[in-house]
């Protein structure tokens, strides 16, 4: 006579089996976000892929960039209790976080034109050197299977400014649900701290 397992343990299992893959199964990540339209919007795309071709999920949202900057500016007044403390130590947290990632590939173009030429020069130039220096600096600890490519080019004729980033890295579950509840924990610490909850 065979054993007849309840259904609640098959489906226990079967999560069991889908919470393991989600932690230990690294899944590739595909972000690209450019202003490359013509309606004045950017386009930003997020594609989730197990290995290099199995494709799991992905979106694309359109923003348009006068409505996206009138919101910013609305949300600024809900950003003045974020002490600089808590945001030094969150953007630490998400450094960390960066560091974790097996890093495929960081592509960033930018066209630029300030409708002066001499201008558009200088200011090229300035970028071109500011670009190199954050770039040496911030991937430095960050390995990439492709050497990380950040372009500045001018355009002399109009005034314009176009962008076209994509990134591409392997993540695991673990280190992201782990660095989220790192996040989480350090806004909760600084809001029961606040209300005389923890001394």
């Amino acid at each position: 006579m065979l054993f007849v397992f309840p259904w609640f343990f098959y489906l226990l299992f079967l999560l069991l089996f889908i919470l393991a893959s989600i932690l230990l199964i690294p899944f590739q990540l595909r972000i690209s976000f450019n202003n490359l339209r013509k309606d004045n919007s950017a386009s930003l795309e997020l594609e989730i892929f197990i290995g290099d071709s199995l494709k799991l999920t992905g979106f694309e949202k359109t923003f348009f960039l006068d409505e996206s900057m009138e919101a910013i500016v609305r949300a600024k007044r809900g950003w003045e209790p974020f002490k600089k403390e808590q945001l030094r130590k969150t953007l630490l947290l998400v450094y960390r976080f960066m560091q974790t990632l097996r890093w495929v590939t960081a592509d960033i173009k930018i066209k630029i034109g300030t409708g002066d030429s001499a201008w558009t020069a200088m200011l090229v130039g300035f970028l071109r050197q500011l670009s190199a220096m954050a770039f040496a600096r911030f991937f430095w600890a960050m390995p990439f299977a492709k050497k990380p490519l950040i372009l500045v080019y001018p355009s002399f004729e109009q005034r314009t400014l176009l962008f076209s980033c994509s990134f591409k890295f392997f993540v695991h579950g673990t280190s992201a649900i782990y660095y989220t509840l790192l996040v989480l924990w350090e806004h909760l610490r600084i809001k029961l701290y606040e209300g005389g909850t923890m001394k």
